[in-house]
């Protein structure tokens, strides 16, 4: 698959409701969280705020194959923004569906090399900015 801007609005999309619009869509990184965590396994995608106010992301593993989810930050048990030292955002997100309790980490790098990304710094910072809002 072909990482560029159009691409990472058109695999967004599928994932908004009729009526909403992508708000500072990111190009990606999504490490493994959890006990059983591989260190080093990184799945990259791609994920935005909405209109309506949910997160949402498309992520992809070794094998092209997409899972996509969503989830409103307003309704997050938690949710924790930092910068690592490499400039890079972590976003680590705790939420429940259906009593089972999520957890997602969000890498986004504010520069991307090599691919056609011309609003990745811009909406990064937006993007974490806004999210910071919910942090508890």
């Amino acid at each position: 698959m072909k990482y560029n801007h159009d691409t990472m609005c058109e695999i967004l999309s599928r994932l908004l409701i009729p009526g909403e619009t992508l708000r500072f869509p990111v190009y990606a990184g999504f490490p493994e969280t959890g006990f059983f965590a591989r260190a080093g396994s990184l799945q990259t995608g791609f994920a935005s705020l909405t209109s309506m106010g949910r997160l949402i992301y498309a992520r992809y593993n070794v094998f092209g194959q997409c899972t996509g989810g969503f989830f409103n930050p307003s309704l997050a048990q938690k949710i924790a923004v930092k910068k690592n030292i490499f400039g890079q955002y972590i976003i680590d997100c705790q939420y429940l569906v259906n009593g089972k309790k999520q957890k997602i980490r969000i890498q986004i790098a504010p520069k991307v090399v090599g691919c056609n990304f011309p609003e990745q710094q811009e909406n990064s910072e937006s993007l974490t900015r806004e999210l910071s809002g919910y942090e508890q």
